[in-house]
């Protein structure tokens, strides 16, 4: 007899029915911690520079908070000049107001039944109704497992095998648990199954080489592969940073005969060209843009006429193609480098991920996840009419064309969607902060130049406009900051657009995001091994003798192993990166590009 679950589930399985326990670690989701001073540093201006961005971030957070929890409305944050003129006593104030929240939280919690503190099986964690979800759950589990022996006894009881597979992008919370913990004083088997160069999410423990090197498990390598072509493996090896060399391992057809070697044959090539001047996130657009000509012209003669899935960055060309131009932009222009995260962190907050969701489960027909999904949003669904209700609210809110926050407005009003608290701290600060400009004769001042063209310190500074950097940068990104909101809750971008984007993201379209690039294998692949100025990433030497973050060799590998049979991998490189790209592959097709 054995049972198969998410992490998530086999948690709520084990602490559920501790509510009580729950009831006492539960302040840990909702409780702030007080604003401590960052360590010194040689350059004092750029100390202060980031105290004070620290200080905002902390401030920030108990704002939030505040009006949350207490419905205060507290003061705007101080500005660096206030702030450097008394740190000590702006931390002072801050951490006193922390406290005090702290206080209020630990009432509320106190107030409370333990039998009210759940699992709310969302991402959100939710002060109101003292729930938690996905994350909590995980921080709440760890804290019972490693405080409450009876918990660890009653796991040993009911499991004396317990498997966690992809355990590189397993929680090295869940991992100290397991292993620090439960394995001291109880009688039961952890098995980890995975892949260390697989581990490329950051909250993921990436591989337990400290635990094999304490002794604590035995690592036990796995050589098959039966998945990709022998031309793939040997790539993948080379890429790999560890000892383990896979071999191809045959399946067992249908039929039930073994496969052959014959069978798993396929190709591996590399198409490249070489520019020693690669342009920089910092470069000016004009070089950016020829070079992003020259690389598609690259990319055009790889795919030739075969058809491939492409794996690369998320890049403007890709959100256009895939059909999100304008959501991308609109968060490409506030946030840059950090486009990515914002972009699938702000919609999920917005609902937007469970709006899709939904729409996906009402598409193919699983009435059973809509029925249970509307239920807990607090649809009522107990008659032949309100099913006609539910039918004719998908109806009126699944209107691709509409507005997307209009449609996340429906789903709320219609409760198909239940608000989070994280939805209301959103949405409060951005009404906080338009009330902070409102009236601000200086900041509207400065965006009338800034829009204007003198969208630089040097430039503003020239017309005769007193400012220095510190005050720039403020205004700069209050400026950003209001046309994000602006464009981002206007009209422009439909539902459709941003059910594009989760189609991207689930892989329905010929463009794969390198950004999350684990899945199922993939026929044909072609993956663009450029960084397209993202300043996270550097592919340089990945595919070549040369230093290579492992990251970064991780990411390619990832993509390199979702080929079953043909792979082609594209770059452009510098020329020393290509004098030993020859180790690597056997079949190399060099372009010159004018």
């Amino acid at each position: 007899m054995h049972a198969i679950s998410t992490i998530h589930s086999f948690l709520n399985g084990i602490i559920n029915s501790f509510r009580i326990d729950l009831h006492k670690v539960i302040h840990e989701l909702f409780l702030l911690t007080e604003f401590r001073v960052g360590q010194a540093m040689e350059d004092e201006k750029e100390y202060k520079k980031r105290e004070h961005e620290r200080y905002k971030k902390a401030y920030g957070k108990y704002a939030d908070k505040a009006y949350h929890i207490l419905k205060i409305k507290e003061d705007k944050v101080l500005g660096k000049p206030m702030y450097d003129k008394d740190p000590q006593a702006a931390n002072a104030v801050l951490n006193e107001k922390i406290k005090q929240l702290n206080i209020s939280v630990l009432e509320h919690i106190k107030k409370t039944s333990p039998q009210k503190v759940r699992y709310n099986e969302t991402a959100f964690d939710s002060f109101r109704d003292l729930s938690f979800g996905h994350d909590g759950l995980v921080k709440l589990s760890v804290s019972l497992m490693c405080e409450r022996k009876k918990l660890r006894k009653i796991l040993a009881d009911k499991y004396d095998y317990i498997f966690v597979d992809e355990y590189q992008d397993t929680s090295p919370d869940i991992v100290k648990a397991f292993l620090d913990f439960v394995v001291k004083d109880q009688d039961i088997v952890f098995g980890f199954f995975g892949d260390s160069m697989q581990g490329i999410y950051e909250d993921g423990v990436g591989d337990l080489d400290c635990y094999v090197q304490a002794k604590a498990i035995k690592k036990i390598n796995k050589e098959d592969n039966y998945r990709c072509s022998e031309q793939v493996v040997k790539i993948i090896n080379n890429l790999r940073d560890d000892e383990l060399e896979q071999n191809v391992a045959f399946k067992t057809r249908e039929n039930g005969d073994l496969e052959t070697l014959a069978d798993r044959q396929g190709r591996v090539k590399l198409v490249y060209s070489v520019c020693d001047d690669k342009p920089t996130q910092h470069s000016p657009r004009e070089d950016k843009e020829l070079y992003l000509k020259k690389l598609n012209k690259l990319i055009e003669v790889a795919r030739g006429i075969d058809s491939y899935k492409m794996l690369m960055l998320t890049n403007k060309a890709v959100a256009s193609e895939a059909g999100f131009s304008q959501l991308y932009e609109i968060f490409n222009s506030r946030f840059g480098q950090a486009t990515n995260e914002n972009l699938e962190k702000l919609l999920a907050i917005c609902h937007f991920a469970e709006l899709y969701e939904l729409y996906e489960d009402y598409e193919n027909k699983r009435y059973a996840k809509v029925i249970r999904f509307v239920k807990k949003s607090g649809f009522v669904l107990d008659s032949v009419f309100h099913k006609d209700e539910l039918l004719a609210a998908f109806k009126g809110v699944f209107e691709l064309n509409s507005p997307a926050h209009l449609a996340i407005h429906e789903a709320f009003k219609l409760k198909l969607l239940k608000q989070s608290d994280s939805y209301e701290r959103f949405m409060r600060r951005r009404e906080e902060f338009f009330e902070g400009i409102k009236g601000n004769p200086r900041y509207a001042a400065f965006k009338d130049q800034y829009v204007s063209g003198f969208d630089s310190l040097s430039k503003l500074s020239k017309t005769g406009f007193d400012i220095d950097e510190y005050e720039f940068g403020d205004l700069e990104r209050d400026v950003r900051r209001e046309l994000f909101y602006n464009e981002y809750f206007g009209g422009k971008i439909t539902l459709g657009e941003v059910f594009k984007y989760y189609d991207y993201l689930s892989e329905k379209t010929n463009f794969i995001t390198m950004h999350k690039t684990k899945g199922s294998g993939i026929e044909n692949v072609l993956v663009v091994a450029d960084e397209f100025f993202w300043r996270d990433y550097k592919f340089g030497n990945v595919f070549s003798q040369g230093n290579v973050t492992s990251e970064n060799r991780k990411i390619m590998y990832v993509a390199c192993s979702r080929a079953i049979k043909n792979l082609t991998c594209v770059r452009i490189m510098s020329t020393e990166e290509s004098s030993s790209i020859k180790d690597y592959f056997n079949e190399i097709e060099y372009v010159h590009l004018d």
